[in-house]
């Protein structure tokens, strides 16, 4: 649970960035089921879909930060978005 989440979306060389940010109770990422919970999965399918990239940062008690580039030509440049 979290008081306040951070929202920045930018429009930088033709692609869509956007961050979500949160300082909420965060979680251990490797533990998803994602067979029981598909929200993860399925915010990522469709980023790739789209030739995007989705990132998902998080820990126990440290919040928890998701980022996605969206492309608006259809594919995103991997070397300069991915960590």
């Amino acid at each position: 649970k979290t008081d306040s989440v951070d929202v920045v979306i930018q429009l930088e060389e033709q692609v869509i960035d956007l961050e979500v940010l949160d300082q909420g109770q965060g979680f251990n990422l490797d533990e998803v089921d994602t067979t029981a919970h598909m929200g993860l999965n399925s915010m990522r399918e469709r980023a790739y879909s789209v030739g995007g990239l989705l990132e998902i940062d998080t820990a126990p008690a440290e919040g928890t930060r998701i980022h996605a580039v969206i492309p608006l030509d259809g594919k995103v440049e991997r070397r300069r978005h991915e960590r």
